[in-house]
């Protein structure tokens, strides 16, 4: 009898990820529209990757079986449709900022548990983790779609208000996850220590380099509105690396037939970050939808690659029960530098220039690689 949990992952796939596209993706601008100073934009979206670390740090205590994960994931959802709720209702800035803040806390959490607790059920059936996260991408992508026509017409309140609804629909489907019996094993309580040298250097990857496309999303949509170029035109572009970084995930197979490991999934990955950035270092002088597209084009499709490889990297090296909790490790770590990275771009160096902010991301992107790149050789035994 086939798995009903695989069906449902696909459904919470789908629905959480179009959810939290009418959210995330524009927090930046709806502060602009909330006509909040640089130091309110600053200290909001420098909140906002401190939460998602914390979040990542503390759920890292308390993930491990299937069970477990499923009720923290329950817990997260509704906690972060409540904040979001929050964020669409409040106009208070004190309250704004604490619900901004924890919804981060709460959002990222759930996205690693989900990934760590999701290719327990596919391993079960022998199968290959992007059949379930390609519906992540599509409903980014459908939601996405769907908010480049309706922001003509909605404000960014109703949009949130969509959003935490979806989340709490969300908590709903999680309820009828089967937990699996035989899933703790004897020698998974003997596990080896997350402080090994890849873990470590797969560390310093992950933050530097996806840490700078993180903030580099934050600043995108703060330039375009610098320049005048319209949200709808933001949200098509992001819809387009959507549908670049969904194209990728179901193709993954035969790609991971060409690249034959995920190390050179990683690999891959991190010299399209590379491009995206060296493109939209071209955005300020042009302004034109082409060089943008481009940038998102490479951001697509290192995304679609690192999706899928570091989730079944970290599996491969830790096993079952520790995924998502060196899931939660590594992506706190990034949050950790995006919010650093938020504050500084956005408040500290506001009067520099974007071509200089893309210089800065572009060196911290290839120091990422070098680590990377560090953690594929291999080591003499003694």
């Amino acid at each position: 009898m086939k798995d009903r949990n695989i069906p449902l992952f696909k459904s919470l796939y789908l629905l959480v990820f179009f959810a939290d596209a009418l959210f995330t993706p524009f927090v930046a601008l709806d502060l602009v529209a909330l006509n909040m100073t640089s130091l309110q934009k600053g200290l909001i979206l420098g909140l906002l990757p401190l939460g998602s670390f914390l979040g990542n740090l503390v759920f890292s205590f308390f993930t491990g079986s299937f069970k477990r994960n499923k009720i923290l994931l329950e817990i997260t959802s509704i906690a972060q449709a409540l904040m979001i709720l929050g964020c669409a209702l409040f106009s208070n800035f004190t309250l704004l900022i604490i619900s901004f803040f924890f919804s981060a806390f709460f959002n990222s959490a759930y996205f690693q548990i989900e990934d760590g607790t999701s290719i327990v059920a596919i391993k079960k059936e022998k199968r290959l983790f992007n059949e379930i996260r390609i519906f992540g991408s599509i409903g980014y992508c459908l939601s996405l779609l769907f908010t480049a026509f309706a922001l003509k017409n909605i404000t960014y309140k109703i949009l949130f208000s969509i959003s935490a609804s979806l989340f709490l629909l969300t908590a709903l489907v999680l309820i009828f996850l089967k937990s699996y019996p035989e899933e703790i094993k004897p020698k998974e309580a003997k596990e080896r220590s997350p402080i090994n040298r890849t873990f470590i250097l797969y560390f310093i990857f992950y933050v530097f380099c996806i840490g700078s496309q993180n903030v580099e999303a934050y600043l995108f949509p703060l330039y375009y509105s610098y320049t005048g170029i319209e949200d709808s035109i933001y949200s098509f572009c992001s819809f387009l690396r959507t549908i670049v970084e969904t194209v990728i995930i179901l193709l993954y197979k035969p790609i991971k037939k060409l690249l034959k490991t995920s190390k050179m999934g990683l690999l891959a990955s991190a010299i399209l970050e590379i491009l995206s950035t060296m493109s939209a270092l071209l955005i300020p002088s042009t302004s034109n939808l082409v060089s943008i597209s481009i940038a998102f084009l490479f951001r697509g499709l290192a995304s679609g690659l690192i999706i899928i490889s570091l989730v079944e990297a970290i599996n491969e090296i830790f096993g079952d029960s520790k995924t998502a909790k060196n899931l939660n490790l590594i992506r706190g770590g990034m949050y950790l530098f995006t919010g650093i990275g938020n504050f500084l771009f956005t408040y500290v160096l506001k009067n520099i220039s974007y071509q200089y902010d893309f210089l800065i991301l572009l060196a911290f992107k290839m120091i990422g690689l070098i680590f990377l790149v560090l953690s594929m050789s291999k080591r003499k035994k003694v």
